[in-house]
């Protein structure tokens, strides 16, 4: 597990965790029929140790003495949380296969004492979900292009679309957004008229998927 508290601060914290659980949701069966059609997030858990009071934000890094917790200034911010397995010494390497990149919900309870702390963890859908969708009213566009839009709105780049080859992108008539919606509910009305799979991979990419990819016919594409 790496934890990174800004893009220069970085830390190896695996001998400080004491579970984890992730949770890769591409869609709610309970609900629909096929896993097309939903935009849903994925969760999980951590468990740490803190032994050193590292989370703790009454135990802040002093110059002077040279104690204290580097990090602790960043425990009220959102955590990102990168899990890995981890294949040692193949031909004297190391292979770090991604599982998921989470972030904390909430602040964790702490205590003066060394203790086991919970964190609450999400995906970046959360970013959708806070985030306004532009208002919108565009003719005759694809469904890649309503998408692209929509997420250059925000400053997102880090999406990629997956179709087959024999797939006709979706063109939609009148790409309508009204005023009140985050950029999760409008991709999820997407995703529903075009019975796409949305959902963030292990790298923090959005993925959109067509149906037919998802769920390929024999010669529509090799499967792994």
């Amino acid at each position: 597990d790496l934890i990174e508290f800004s893009p220069r601060l970085v830390a190896d914290i695996t001998n400080k965790v004491e579970s984890f659980s992730v949770t890769k949701t591409l869609s709610d069966l309970g609900t629909h029929s096929m896993p097309t059609g939903t935009l849903l997030a994925s969760t999980g858990s951590v468990s740490l140790f803190d032994d050193e009071l590292s989370f703790n934000e009454n135990n802040p890094f002093n110059s002077e003495t040279n104690q204290g917790s580097i990090i602790s200034q960043y425990s009220n911010s959102r955590i990102k949380f990168l899990f890995y397995d981890i294949i040692k010494n193949v031909n004297s390497y190391d292979y770090y296969i991604p599982i998921k990149t989470l972030y904390s919900e909430r602040i964790p309870q702490v205590s003066d004492t060394a203790a086991s702390i919970n964190f609450d963890l999400r995906d970046l859908f959360f970013l959708l979900e806070s985030k306004k969708s532009p208002e919108l009213l565009l003719t005759n566009v694809s469904l890649s292009y309503a998408i692209t839009v929509l997420l250059d709105s925000i400053g997102f780049s880090n999406y990629t679309f997956k179709r087959t080859e024999e797939d006709e992108e979706l063109i939609i008539p009148f790409f309508f957004v009204g005023p009140d919606q985050n950029i999760a509910e409008t991709l999820q009305q997407l995703a529903i008229s075009s019975q796409s799979a949305m959902f963030f991979n292990e790298y923090n990419d959005l993925v959109v998927m067509s149906k037919n990819y998802l769920m390929p016919s024999a010669t529509a594409r090799p499967t792994d």
